[in-house]
């Protein structure tokens, strides 16, 4: 058996509820772009409306409304780095 931390930070994330938008997109992305994303959504030079254009042409459905919501923190606590 592994130490708690490993076990604890290996463990399948569980949401209550629907889960956001912006979340299934975070984790269904590489580690590199994941981090890209978090660090872009953590950026205020960067535009919401820039980064909804870039993951629509990427092909992730999401909405603008997520984004900002996601920017204004509502929910990044939530959300596992």
């Amino acid at each position: 058996m592994g130490s708690l931390r490993e076990e604890l930070e290996t463990d399948q994330k569980v949401y209550v509820g629907r889960v956001p938008a912006l979340f299934a997109i975070l984790d269904s992305m590489t580690d590199e772009d994941r981090n890209e994303l978090l660090d872009v959504l953590n950026d205020r030079t960067v535009s919401s409306p820039a980064i909804h254009r870039v993951l629509t042409k990427r092909g992730y459905k999401v909405g603008l409304t997520a984004i900002k919501a996601f920017r204004s923190g509502g929910n990044t606590h939530v959300y596992p780095r």
